[in-house]
C-alpha cells in the first residue's frame, strides 16, 4: 500500500499535478465544491462563513484561498467595476496586474490579479468573481507573496479550474 501511495505521489510530481481532489472540499451551504491544492488544508478562521484552504508558511506567511458570498443584483461586470473601485479607496498603493475572463468546472467569472503591500509582506492576491444564482456572486482571493507569486498562481488557477458550482 506504501509503495502505491509512493508511486502516485511520484507520478502527481512527475506530470505536474498541483491539486488533490481525492480531498475536495464541499461546502454545501455555499453551493460549492472545489479540490484543494497539494498539501494545502482546509481550516475555519474566525469570523469567516466558509472554510479557507492554507499552505504551510512560507518566508513567514501562509499562502491561502477564501471564499465569500454577496448579494448583488447587477451584472458579474459591474459588480467586478464597483468592486475595483472600492479596492483602490481602501488600498492606498495597490497595483492591478490583470484582469480576464476565467472558467472553472461549471461556472465563468472574471479573475483579477492585484499587489499591494499589507502588513508589512508584498503580496499578490488573485481574486476570481463568479456569478453563482439570480443575485448571488461568489469571491474567491487567493493571496500569496509576491516573491512566489509565479508558484502560486499557477497552484490558485489549477484549484479554482476545479471550482463547481453545487446543483
Amino acid at each position: 500500500m506504501k509503495k502505491c501511495l509512493l508511486i502516485a505521489a511520484l507520478a502527481a510530481f512527475a506530470f505536474g499535478a498541483t491539486v488533490d481532489c481525492d480531498r475536495r472540499m464541499v461546502e454545501k451551504s455555499g453551493g460549492f465544491a472545489i479540490c484543494p491544492p497539494i498539501r494545502w488544508e482546509a481550516k475555519p478562521v474566525g469570523g469567516f462563513k466558509y472554510n479557507f484552504l492554507m499552505q504551510k508558511p512560507q518566508e513567514g506567511f501562509a499562502a491561502n484561498i477564501n471564499f465569500a458570498d454577496e448579494e448583488y443584483n447587477g451584472s458579474l461586470k459591474e459588480y467586478v467595476d464597483l468592486s475595483l473601485d472600492v479596492l483602490k479607496k481602501m488600498i492606498e498603493d495597490v497595483k492591478i496586474v490583470d484582469r480576464a475572463a476565467f472558467s472553472a468546472k461549471n461556472v465563468k467569472g472574471e479573475r483579477i490579479v492585484a499587489q499591494s503591500v499589507q502588513y508589512s509582506f508584498d503580496i499578490t492576491q488573485t481574486v476570481y468573481v463568479f456569478d453563482m444564482e439570480k443575485s448571488k456572486k461568489m469571491i474567491v482571493t487567493c493571496t500569496g507573496l509576491t516573491s512566489l507569486a509565479k508558484t502560486t498562481q499557477k497552484i490558485c488557477d489549477d484549484s479554482l479550474k476545479t471550482f463547481e458550482k453545487l446543483k
